[in-house]
């Protein structure tokens, strides 16, 4: 390259054999746990409390839970935050969380608490519409004989969790904004010590609409939790007293707008005075009056994933806004970004009260806006609670280059906390495993870290709900009937790489046949030239998701030649200028490597005819795509050509690197073709980051 890259040093952890899991026969006693949830189970956001006490007078050696929970769940025990869950999942499968409660279990009486709450609409996380919480725990006593508890009458609920039921959401794949109202909760609700002895027993749920789902034992790493708290305290603002009117099924955009467009002014003599003490981490907000606002922006030094908190004693009752931003603009966090509402709200009584966000999001300012109080305001223990399954990238990269040094650094901590119960896009936004990114996630986090079950995962949710036209939805779990054409044939790409990676046939062999039922689509669709024929991408058709129980295939989903991101928006930069008219260049690229993937898996299934003939179509498809996309005279491969076999004269990067990896026939050298579409030429399109 132009610039070189001096002394790299690259460091791998030693290698680790990963042992899959499998599942225990004893997710039996969950399948006889009872479904426990108290009053309807819809329509709209929901949330229940459980508890359940139990005394053992023996001593018990270790203490094991299986816990699911249709839709999202929080876990403690003897007051001490466990875990959350489920794993973002097929409706057709209950994932069930294998916990190891010895830590905090102790001798004498225990008591489990557990939080349910539903959105009431769909988001990447599909829910069914019928809430409920199972739940079996096994107390191994010092004989090694086993005792289990599992969810019935025995367990108490209740209802008065203070959270208001909008249909708010924060954004188009979120869920919705928190409204908790501090007078109608239930405090101190999780500690051992708390008097439940007005709750009613929890019910259970022995009525399903949809067919129940199948207890499943998931194979992924845990997610691990941590602490980060305010760095400093960057800036505090006047603003107005009135908070902005939340309306039932009002646009997601709504909240964050008014909120962005409201006049705020730097906080000046004879405004109320916030005081931040960040060794003890406790702000001190005084001289609040019903008629002034303030608004504090606390940063956090780094992006963070995680569950907001604080504790807050208020002198008078008044209203709290939870906002948060990944950013600033014009020295103001960007609460409201990309279509998506960032800010929750406390309703305020006087006393103590705790915010414990329900929904993890991704962040780096937090802002506190105070309305409507009269006297102060003290928070402490202001911060998140970190969530991720990849704690570290065990590997090292060093170079002579300071910023190729900081890139890789930003980019290992992207993909830690980016991973949660699963790969995901975009903590902060979507939240979604989708094919495309996520493939190469999962197999970086299985290089550097040696465990490949994130990767393994997201393969087998793309083919669990596989069109019968053969298509992949690009996000599996959210309910867009769309495929985005590239992201097809790259997770056939993705399936052969695991294989030769892993070395685990087993999964090739069982994914092997959606692979073929998705390149059979292409094939389909190959013209006598030895090319694909131009597709039609029609706009996106949003559609109620409607796979209770076993996943449905639906007929069809709408293609989609994507490649780096072609006008859907939300993004920080314009679109990429690929060319993606006409017949696509790089989409040949991308079917010629799938073809060579199937063959290979084909190969190792014991399948060589098959695998001979696959090859022969991908040596068809290289020949007639080098010759209808190499430009001899540009030295580089064309974007695209039309009906007529004449060229557009687009050139990108994309379909240049795309063409290098397939071996389209053409260039003298591969590295040189590469070279030309990376030097500084106006007429190349780049590639978004």
């Amino acid at each position: 390259m132009a610039q070189s890259l001096g002394t790299t040093r690259l460091h791998l952890a030693s290698p680790v054999k990963i042992t899959p899991i499998a599942p225990p026969d004893d997710n039996a006693l969950l399948r006889r746990a009872f479904k426990l949830w108290l009053g309807p189970t819809g329509p709209g956001f929901q949330v229940r409390l459980f508890r359940k006490r139990i005394t053992t007078t023996d001593q018990v050696r270790d203490v094991e839970m299986r816990v699911a929970a249709e839709s999202y769940y929080h876990l403690w025990v003897n007051g001490c935050y466990v875990t959350r869950g489920p794993v973002f999942h097929h409706t057709a499968y209950l994932p069930v969380a294998r916990l190891d409660l010895s830590p905090w279990w102790r001798q004498g009486e225990n008591t489990v608490a557990v939080l349910v709450f539903t959105p009431g609409f769909p988001t990447h996380h599909v829910q069914t519409g019928e809430p409920g919480l199972w739940a079996a725990i096994r107390l191994r006593d010092a004989g090694g004989a086993d005792h289990w508890i599992v969810s019935d009458h025995s367990w108490k609920a209740t209802d008065r969790v203070g959270w208001r039921r909008y249909r708010v959401r924060h954004g188009w794949a979120l869920g919705p904004v928190e409204v908790l109202d501090a007078a109608h909760h239930t405090w101190g609700w999780q500690e051992p010590d708390f008097d439940d002895t007005g709750w009613p027993e929890a019910e259970v749920v022995n009525v399903f609409s949809h067919p129940q789902p199948t207890p499943t034992e998931v194979d992924l790493p845990p997610l691990r939790f941590g602490w980060a708290q305010p760095q400093r305290l960057a800036s505090v603002w006047s603003v107005s007293a009135s908070a902005a009117p939340l309306e039932p099924d009002q646009s997601c955009e709504v909240l964050g707008e008014w909120l962005q467009q409201e006049p705020w002014t730097l906080a000046a003599s004879g405004d109320p005075i916030a005081r931040w003490d960040q060794d003890a981490n406790r702000l001190s907000v005084e001289g609040l009056t019903p008629q002034r606002g303030l608004a504090v922006v606390l940063d956090l030094g780094q992006e963070q994933v995680g569950h907001i908190t604080f504790d807050c004693a208020c002198e008078s009752p008044g209203i709290v806004e939870i906002a948060w931003s990944e950013v600033m603009c014009n020295r103001r966090p960007l609460v409201v970004h990309k279509g998506t509402t960032y800010v929750d709200r406390l309703i305020a009584h006087p006393g103590e009260q705790r915010w414990e966000a329900l929904q993890f999001t991704g962040l780096r300012y937090l802002v506190l806006i105070l309305r409507g109080f009269q006297g102060s305001v003290r928070f402490s223990r202001i911060g998140i609670r970190t969530s991720t399954s990849v704690p570290k990238i065990d590997a090292h990269f060093e170079c002579d280059d300071s910023r190729l040094n900081e890139i890789w650094h930003l980019c290992a901590r992207t993909v830690c906390i980016g991973t949660q119960e699963t790969v995901m896009d975009c903590p902060s936004r979507e939240q979604a495993p989708y094919l495309g990114d996520g493939n190469l996630v999962g197999r970086w986090i299985g290089v550097f870290n040696h465990d490949y079950r994130h990767w393994r995962y997201l393969l087998r949710l793309g083919f669990d709900s596989q069109a019968n036209d053969g298509l992949l939805r690009d996000a599996p779990l959210f309910p867009v009937q769309r495929a985005l054409l590239d992201y097809v044939l790259l997770t056939v790409v993705a399936v052969r790489d695991y294989v030769e990676i892993t070395g685990e046939r087993n999964v090739g062999r069982e994914l092997l046949d959606g692979c073929c039922r998705a390149i059979a689509y292409f094939d389909r669709r190959l013209g006598a030239d030895g090319l694909l024929k131009a597709f039609q991408v029609p706009g996106v058709r949003q559609a109620p998701w409607d796979i209770p129980g076993p996943p449905r295939r639906v007929a069809s989903l709408d293609p989609h030649l994507f490649i780096d991101h072609p006008g859907l928006g939300g993004h920080n930069i314009g679109d990429a200028g690929i060319e993606r008219r006409g017949r696509s260049g790089a989409l040949n690229a991308l079917y010629v490597l799938a073809l060579e993937a199937i063959a290979d898996l084909e190969a190792w299934v014991g399948q060589p005819d098959e695998a001979q003939r696959r090859r022969a179509v991908a040596s068809r498809v290289r020949a007639a795509a080098g010759a209808a996309y190499w430009d001899a005279r540009q030295r580089v491969f064309r974007d695209a050509i039309d009906d007529r076999g004449r060229p557009y004269p687009q050139v990108s990067e994309q379909t240049n690197v795309l063409a290098a990896m397939a071996e389209l026939p053409g260039p003298a050298s591969y590295a040189d073709l590469i070279l030309r579409v990376l030097a500084p030429d106006p007429d190349i399109a780049r590639c978004g980051p």
